[in-house]
């Protein structure tokens, strides 16, 4: 995720908002200003009050830093958490996201997203180890959970899956998945909202 500038108050920040006029005309707003318009044009009035960071600990005891956005949409609320480093949004670090219904208290809203925080730092799925001077990975659930990323190096043709918070390559699942030769496999894809 890249800082760009928002078309309105200048601002340099993440997630921008791409808004396209029925002339051609597009705009690039920062998530203060989309909420802003948003909110005139839906009559929204709680659109900004929450605190935008959260820090908690994952389940080794590591402190993680969250930046939270919530979006105003014409069909709901967008909420989302993002884990940082020094103000830095980390692209390979945890994500987590809700939808809301408009009329939902903001409150309870933030407070499902903050769960859902919690309870996905509270399971690791990958355990590293060190065996004759190579790193090895082990699925500690026989399970892999995480999502699906753009990998550079492979121009979009090959994932990463950033699995606890941190990037792996298809090539290192695949190392991962070996030692479950003659195993099943059950994939299962599903939305960024969902659990």
């Amino acid at each position: 995720m890249t800082k760009e500038s928002c078309s309105n108050c200048g601002e340099s920040t993440y997630g921008m908002v791409m808004l396209t006029d029925g002339v051609d005309q597009t705009r690039l707003l920062c998530n203060r200003c989309h909420n802003e318009e948003m909110a005139d044009l839906m009559g929204v009035d709680n659109y900004n009050d929450f605190k935008e960071t959260y820090q908690t600990k994952d389940s080794s005891g590591k402190l993680r830093n969250f930046y939270i956005q919530k979006r105003l949409f014409p069909l709901g609320v967008k909420w989302n958490a993002y884990e940082n480093k020094n103000g830095k949004v980390l692209e390979e670090g945890y994500q987590f996201l809700i939808y809301a219904k408009l009329e939902e208290n903001p409150k309870f809203s933030l407070q499902r997203l903050l769960n859902k925080i919690n309870k996905g730092l509270s399971v690791k799925y990958i355990k590293q180890k060190r065996f004759d001077g190579q790193v090895m990975y082990t699925l500690l659930h026989d399970k892999l959970v995480g999502r699906i990323e753009w990998d550079d190096d492979f121009n979009g043709q090959i994932p990463k899956v950033i699995i606890d918070g941190k990037a792996y390559t298809w090539n290192q699942v695949g190392k991962m998945l070996m030692s479950y030769e003659g195993w099943n496999l059950k994939l299962e894809i599903t939305e960024e909202g969902e659990d």
